[in-house]
């Protein structure tokens, strides 16, 4: 359908759209699905109320006498319009201006003086309208009522960083004061780690305190001394153990299943323990008789049987036992697992108290400093008009209506904040906020229950539907249908909608009354005949690439998925099904449930040469070109913590290989920097050695610059910025270093605090996920790639749902607030009473959320939809819900999909990348079968491209990979003169192998750190060359500037100095070969294509130049193979003779291929 017949139809919800904006003295509650128009609504209705009439359609003739009023004019101050983000905040200002800037010139044109009045008084109000998120309208009204709230005028607001500080700073005092106390020996006593206790704390700490105080104080049974349960139940095992002693002494055989292990169990129990029945027990025996009976619990070498879990027991009832036997077996097992249960409460509630001192000493902490967090804000403007009658009082007549987007995210705290204002001044009184009724016209709610996704903030469709019914019991045509979608082609809406009706997929609140689930209301689309007609594009693995394990598989996909649209969008901009609009990178998303997935996709996107940007609410800390920056700083200001030094060793900052660390370490050498630094004779690999010289220079510049320009100094080092712009794509790797070099330059500009307790605190932030957002780079041709939670809002040409068959998480269990108290468990087997109905009441829920976060995913697409199919079908269905959606999703498609897109995995090894090691796969050791040989040796003859793949795989299983570098290998068939015979050569001393490398090696160094003549001649002379040889490093360095190929290099698009590079490949003979090494400086022009060029120091004469280019032509082709395997052309192969000050250029041809794999067959 053409845009200009789209435009004549009126949209079926028309009737409400009209009535939202025009009937403006009622309460509205707007459910807006996917793409409806939202926001062009919630402008509408405000510019209504602002000139107190509604001037029709937005694209209608302007009336020359306006409309009928339909209420009094309201001043743009006194709406409040409350949104979940900053941006969508600003977005809204924007266009709130924008439509009264255009409605102003219509009226002006007009003539229409009260339009011109109204609007030209609230243009100029506009910047003091609350039109903000609710932290910011919390802050606003805790500033003018901070005497009544109970608060510092002058408080200050913690954002997420600044919490995260605090929060560490108390957690260290608190864990000191607690780690010796009985309570907690206790706990570790029974195997919980630390790091539980402190992950138990922290979320104690987190979790948002219940507006209601429990019904009354639940007292726990005595379980320790006389009359306490234990002695109790320990007398019921003794009567069970002489019960099993007497069968055992009548000669009975007892099946080996729970029940007898169980019995076999008490029996040594009771007979080790029989002090505690008597009476006279220690505290100590008591512990030790605690700790035998839950040891089943938690010590992995327990017998499978000694569990005592279900299955088990229901297999106690074997052939040949007498009836009385069987019949023991449930009163055994209630005791058993009873005595369990209580010791494990016990424990729970002997450790609570000081777990929730540490909440305690961070709400003190907090006020001490007249600091607020975000929950804070909430909390304190929630109770301050609930408590205070007259600030709400004020409040209500200030504001004349309030707007609330997003309402389906909304917690129980801030719903109760909006209703409390939404009341009339009758209401001020109560304080139950379920009890308030919203006067007409104040309250408008916006919302999709079926986009509610975050329960981890206690935002719930539940709390979403309480308060519309709030609102639809005083009014019941308050609720208004918005499904009309603008977004999407027609063909896609259909799918959708076809999707969330079916039996597998289906979005329908329980049949049990609970509100958990929203019922499914249909898109109706808008572009009914835009589009192809089958716009769901599907991406399945073939046979061989199916791999156990869902680590594996993503791996999988990711590349499939990479190598689709690479092949798809070689040529530029093209439709992905018949009819469809054209897309190019920048038209696509790759959403996913969770961070892990993306960074597969990542590294596959990277692989292939994809431009790619992680979107904001991806974790800073968790990109490796991150988390290798804080090991070089974690090495830097720790320098003898070995594990951050030889992290550092492997990463691309260094290059350093395995093989090059082992070979340092068995040749005497230490990971010291310093001592490194100080001498020259120390023993090792000549590589590690720079490097660690390099890490050493680091540390020293720790005592005598400002921290601030030492991390400026590592983390702006320029071949490392250009290695990651090639390792991430070209795109985001750079971006996200400089978001961390802002981050640890506004934690130093505060104050107070080391470069060594920053790098600390952010290295406890990156154990801890912390929230920071990765850098976006939106105006790049980029794929864009978030969580769902991150695309909320946005919508994209294509969109990737990676991994859509991926299963919940089963980790249930976060603590929460009950009538009855607090309830949480410590680990398995150590919880409160009433955990297991918690564990099923939240799988319900999350199951729920889980198909409403499919819903968002999908709805963000315009025109296709790409799913990767790669994980398990298998028809299960758990909790109302399949737990694998690739069953609904294939039940579905029917006339949507286009034919299965073959997968479009290679198989190991991958290409090599530069600036990454590769990885070491590995493949079971077994014999290759004849049919297997006879195969590989065919494709062999016929120059099948699949043979060397193949090959590798093949020998790799029967002799794993032979390593060589490049740098072994040379032309045998050249002469070497070793002749000293350069113009200056009487000057040189002669050099040994070892010095000649020591001299290389500063050489290149100064080189890449673009050292002028007297900076290298002085660096040669601090190393403690003889002062002939620092005259030649110096030379060298020169003359390197004026070489033809340092002239390209300074033209050229990037340049990468000391790249990294491995290759698997096979030579001809079927041998599976891995290469290893490190060109010296890579040169990358416009068009894509490279130049390699390799520095020489050899003191040859121009008349020798040749020759002994034949001689190390072979090493530049192997790097010339490695790099075209990697997908890059290789244009041109240099060595650059520094000595001589030439250059000698081979082209990439035929002839340097064949010499490179002559030489490999040699090896």
């Amino acid at each position: 359908m053409s845009s200009s017949t789209e435009s004549q139809q009126t949209p079926l919800d028309q009737a409400n759209r009209t009535r939202f904006r025009t009937v403006l003295d009622r309460n509205a509650v707007v459910e807006a699905g996917a793409g409806t128009g939202k926001t062009t609504l919630v402008v509408e209705r405000i510019l209504a109320l602002v000139l107190g009439r509604d001037l029709g359609d937005r694209g209608s003739e302007y009336p020359a006498d306006g409309l009928p009023y339909l209420a009094a004019p309201v001043p743009i101050e006194r709406i409040v319009a409350i949104t979940f983000t900053d941006l969508a905040a600003a977005e809204l200002a924007a266009r709130v201006r924008d439509r009264m800037t255009e409605t102003l010139a219509k009226a002006r044109a007009a003539g229409d003086q009260t339009v011109i009045g109204l609007l030209v008084a609230a243009l100029a109000d506009l910047p003091r309208a609350s039109l903000s998120t609710i932290h910011s309208f919390c802050t606003k009204l805790l500033r003018e009522y901070a005497l009544d709230a109970g608060l510092d005028p002058s408080f200050e607001t913690l954002d997420a960083v600044g919490k995260s500080i605090l929060v560490e700073e108390v957690f260290e005092t608190w864990f000191e004061e607690i780690g010796s106390r009985p309570e907690v020996r206790r706990v570790l006593s029974f195997g919980i780690s630390l790091e539980k206790v402190e992950g138990h704390a922290r979320s104690l700490m987190e979790l948002e305190h219940p507006q209601t105080t429990p019904d009354e104080e639940v007292e726990s049974e005595l379980l320790r001394g006389a009359g306490g349960l234990i002695e109790r139940s320990l007398l019921d095992m003794r009567d069970e153990s002489n019960y099993y002693k007497g069968l055992v002494a009548a000669g009975m055989e007892l099946p080996e299943d729970a029940l007898t292990l169980s019995y076999r169990g008490i029996a040594a129990i009771v007979q080790e323990h029989s002090v505690l029945i008597d009476g006279e027990g220690s505290s100590a025996d008591w512990d030790a008789f605690e700790l035998e009976l839950m040891q089943p619990f938690w010590e992995t070498g327990a017998p499978a049987g000694a569990r005592l879990q279900g299955a088990q027991w229901k297999k106690a009832t074997g052939e040949g036992v007498t009836a009385d036997y069987k019949d023991r077996l449930d009163s055994h097992k209630a005791l058993v697992l009873g005595m369990r249960a209580a010791i494990g409460a016990d424990l729970v509630r002997g450790i609570e108290p000081s777990l929730l001192e540490f909440r305690t000493h961070y709400q003190e902490e907090k006020a001490r400093l007249a600091k607020l967090d975000f929950e804070d804000l909430l909390s304190s403007a929630e109770g301050l008009v609930r408590d205070h009658p007259e600030v709400r009082s004020a409040l209500i007549r200030r504001y004349a209506t309030i707007f609330v987007d997003e309402f389906q995210d909304t917690s129980p705290v801030q719903a109760s904040f909006v209703f409390f204002l939404a009341g009339d001044e009758q209401s001020v009184e109560e304080r139950d906020w379920k009890r308030v009724r919203p006067a007409p016209g104040r309250l408008v709610l916006v919302g999709d229950p079926k986009q509610s996704i975050y329960r981890f903030r206690s935002a719930d469709v539940e709390t979403y539907k309480a308060c519309c019914d709030l609102v639809t019991d005083a009014d019941p045509e308050a609720m208004l249908q918005i499904s009309t979608n603008f977004r999407t082609d027609g063909a896609l809406v259909d799918w959708v909608n076809e999707l969330f009706h079916s039996d597998s997929a289906l979005m329908e609140a329980p049949d049990n009354g609970e509100g958990y689930q929203a019922d499914y209301i249909d898109l109706i689309p808008w572009h009914k005949e835009r589009g192809s007609t089958t716009p769901v594009l599907v991406l399945t693995p073939e046979d061989r690439e199916r791999v156990e394990g869902s680590g594996p598989m993503l791996d999988v996909e990711a590349r499939s998925v990479a190598r689709y649209l690479k092949a798809k969008l070689a040529a530029g901009p093209v439709a992905f099904a018949e009819g469809g609009k054209q897309l190019d990178y920048g038209n696509i998303a790759v959403i996913a449930r969770t961070r892990k997935t993306l960074t597969a996709y990542g590294v596959a996107f990277a692989a292939e040469g994809i431009p790619f940007v992680l979107e904001g609410g991806g974790h800073l800390f968790e990109q490796v070109e991150v988390q290798m920056a804080l090991t070089l700083l974690a090495a830097i200001v720790e320098p003898g913590r070995e594990t951050a030094v030889v992290g550092s060793l492997r990463s691309t900052r260094f290059g350093i290989s395995d093989d090059e660390l082992v070979e340092h370490k068995l040749a005497g050498g230490t990971w010291a920097p310093i001592r490194t630094l100080q001498s020259d004779s120390l023993a090792g690999h000549p590589r590690v050695l720079a490097a660690l010289q390099e890490i050493g220079s680091f540390v020293t510049m720790v005592g005598t610059l400002e921290p601030g320009e030492v991390v400026t100094r590592v983390l702006r080092n320029v071949n490392q910025i250009a290695m990651e712009r090639l390792r991430t794509g070209g795109v985001q790797g750079p971006m996200n270093l400089r978001v961390l070099e802002a981050f640890l330059q506004a934690r130093l500009a505060e104050g107070g605090m080391s470069l060594a307790a920053v790098v600390r605190l952010t290295e406890n932030l990156q154990r801890r996920n912390s929230d920071e957002s990765g850098a976006r780079l939106a105006s790049e041709n980029a794929i864009r790639m978030m969580t769902v939670h991150g695309s909320k809002g946005l919508e994209f040409g294509l969109v990737i749902l990676a991994q859509p068959g991926r299963g919940r998480s089963n980790k249930y269990g976060d603590p929460w607030w009950d009538h009855d108290g607090l309830i949480w468990r410590l680990g398995k087997g150590f919880e409160l009473p009433g955990f297991g109905d918690k564990v099923s009441w939240d799988k319900e829920r999350d199951s729920a959320e889980a198909l409403r976060l499919f819903y968002v995913a999908l709805t963000r697409a315009e025109n296709y939809l790409l799913l990767p199919l790669f994980g398990s079908v298998k028809v299960t269905k758990k909790d109302g819900l399949k737990s694998n959606l690739t069953v609904a999703l294939a039940a579905t498609m029917g006339q949507y999909l286009q034919s299965a897109l073959a997968g479009f995995e290679d198989g190991e090894p991958g290409p090599a990348i530069l600036g990454q090691r590769a990885p070491d796969s590995s493949l079971p050791s077994r014999e290759p079968t004849a049919e297997e040989r006879e195969r590989l040796h065919a494709q062999l003859e016929v120059g099948d491209p699949c043979a060397e793949r193949n090959g590798a795989l093949l020998l790799r299983m029967e002799h794993g990979p032979h390593t060589f570098g490049p740098s072994t290998l040379a032309d045998s068939s050249v002469a070497t003169n070793t002749q000293r015979s350069s113009p200056s050569a009487a000057i040189f001393d002669e050099v040994s192998g070892e010095l000649a490398r020591s001299i290389g090696t500063l050489t290149h160094r100064c080189i890449e750190l673009d050292l002028g003549r007297d900076a290298a001649l002085q660096a040669a002379q601090e190393s403690g060359l003889s002062e002939p040889n620092c005259i030649f490093v110096a030379d060298c360095v020169e003359r390197e500037r004026t070489l033809g190929s340092s002239v390209r290099a300074r033209e050229a698009w990037r340049v990468f100095h000391e790249a990294p590079v491995q290759w698997v490949t096979i030579d001809l003979a079927g041998r599976s070969l891995h290469m290893r090494g490190a060109i010296d400086r890579v040169v990358q022009f416009e068009d894509g294509s490279v130049e390699v060029v390799d520095f020489k120091t050899d003191r040859v004469s121009p008349e020798e130049l040749e020759e002994r280019a034949r001689h190390h032509r072979t090493q530049l082709a192997l790097y010339g193979l490695a790099l075209e395997s990697a997908g890059l052309t290789v244009r041109t192969l240099t060595l650059a003779f520094l000595a001589a000050g030439e250059d000698v250029s081979f082209p990439f041809d035929e002839e340097a291929r064949l010499q490179a794999k002559q030489a490999m067959n040699e090896l």
